[in-house]
């Protein structure tokens, strides 16, 4: 049965967009029916529909008011509300907003009947049975036949959708300028003639042609004469060289280590990212890195270490202890690998000593190398420091973006993430903060990404992680 709507009533706050054909079918608007998930992704991802209708059900308004007791989605949740609050009570209940973006806002306060699922092995006590539910009514309503889309980052109810003969897709809270397989590649390696060779040599950039003419800015590796791999980095249509990196703190294993090693020692990339599966260095490397050019150096600041815990997040105000001993267990990653660093310190750096990783690490008692979790970082300006964002894939793309709008001057940003390794049940490999970061930034001039494909933890470690 059609449902009989009021006449749309007008919420444009700014121009109107021009109506997106990608999105469009034979011309006709469709129906994209947003899951909670969504909107704690972007919390105005209502209006990035451009002209077409976007639903939000009183379930998803349900979800959020509990999320947002949570101190991990707390932001999120609240920006959501508050902006469907802005839409919705300014208009009439029950009746369609016309969006800043030309599309159609409708906050569905219809009762859900069984109906709409009958048929099939589901229930309306779980939630996300209750949006398929919302979809199929939407689905058998003539105005809307074959144009409702359940957008999702849950894959389970995108199984069901499909099961059920609905459209689903992911959300992107941004087309990024790449394909996320380009995003996450392998470092370009470019091949030298002879005469390019003989350029090299001489210390001076070789100009390249052809496909890669007009890529990105990006850190490179560069193979000469089919046999020794160098590093480098592109820019301006031409390979530079990088410098020799004797004397690191740490050596690398591979020539992919190297060049992020490169990277992270490179003064004019502010914001570095190393991605890669478990066991390929990125944490020691980065760690290793901000460690010696801060810590060890005559350079004034902190190490700060940022790592990601929702159940943290949550329950931090009721386990025992100071702050540093609530987040203790959550160190132990950075930990293991600082031990690793202090050994080397011992063997190779004459006069050079680390203090032990409990006072390093407690910033209440003046420690240099706080390892924080991110509800203490709001409101703050770390200037003269060294931020480690380690795994990335964990936080949401505001997460991301409170961090990196925290750096002051002379502060530069290390991120560790691995895309394929996502514990936060809100998050997929393409709407993690991780991507938002790569996916924007690619091409700047001060970031820089390294993508580590060779384990080098242990042979079980590798293995475990190409096939488990």
């Amino acid at each position: 049965m059609s449902q009989n709507l009021p006449p749309l009533t007008d919420s444009r706050d700014g121009p109107v967009e021009e109506p997106d054909p990608s999105r469009t079918r034979n011309g006709q608007r469709r129906v994209f029916i947003l899951d909670t998930n969504v909107l704690l992704v972007d919390p105005s991802a209502v209006d990035n529909f451009k002209e077409h209708v976007v639903v939000v059900s009183m379930m998803v308004m349900e979800e959020l008011d509990g999320l947002k007791r949570r101190s991990s989605t707390e932001y999120e949740a609240r920006q959501a509300i508050n902006r469907i609050l802005y839409l919705t009570t300014r208009h009439r209940p029950g009746e369609p907003i016309r969006l800043r973006s030309g599309g159609t806002f409708i906050l569905d306060a219809a009762e859900l009947g069984g109906s709409d699922i009958r048929g099939y092995d589901l229930t309306l006590d779980k939630p996300d049975n209750r949006l398929l539910a919302l979809a199929m009514r939407f689905k058998k309503d003539p105005a809307y036949p074959d144009r409702v889309v359940i957008v999702t980052n849950d894959a389970a109810v995108r199984i069901k959708a499909h099961s059920l003969g609905l459209a689903s897709e992911e959300y992107e809270a941004v087309n990024y300028r790449s394909r996320l397989d380009e995003l996450y590649r392998d470092p370009t390696t470019f091949e030298l003639s002879d005469e390019e060779a003989m350029r090299w040599h001489g210390g001076k950039p070789v100009t390249v042609s052809g496909e890669h003419a007009n890529g990105h800015d990006e850190p490179v590796l560069v193979r000469v004469n089919g046999g020794h791999v160098h590093t480098g980095y592109f820019r301006n249509g031409a390979v530079h060289q990088y410098g020799s990196l004797a004397g690191t703190l740490v050596q690398p294993l591979n020539h992919q280590q190297e060049l992020a090693l490169q990277v992270l020692y490179d003064q004019q990339v502010r914001v570095a990212a190393l991605v890669g599966q478990a066991g390929t260095g990125k944490t020691i490397l980065a760690l290793a890195a901000a460690v010696e050019q801060k810590l060890l150096g005559t350079s004034p600041g902190k190490v700060y270490v940022f790592r990601p815990n929702d159940q943290l997040a949550d329950d931090i105000g009721f386990l025992p202890g100071r702050l540093d001993e609530k987040f203790s267990p959550y160190k132990r990653p950075i930990r293991d690998a600082f031990e690793i660093i202090q050994d080397t310190v011992k063997g190779s750096k004459k006069g050079k000593r680390l203090v032990d990783f409990d006072s390093l690490t407690n910033e209440q008692s003046g420690g240099r190398m706080p390892v924080l979790p991110i509800n203490f970082i709001r409101g703050s300006t770390l200037h003269n420091s060294l931020v480690i964002i380690d795994e990335a894939q964990n936080f949401t793309p505001h997460q991301m973006k409170t961090l990196l709008t925290r750096a002051g001057r002379n502060t530069r940003i290390f991120i560790t993430g691995d895309p394929d390794q996502i514990d936060n049940r809100f998050l997929s490999r393409r709407s993690c903060g991780l991507t938002h970061v790569i996916g924007n930034m690619r091409g700047h001039d001060i970031f820089a990404c390294v993508n580590l494909t060779q384990g080098e933890r242990s042979e079980i470690a590798t293995l475990a992680a190409e096939l488990l």
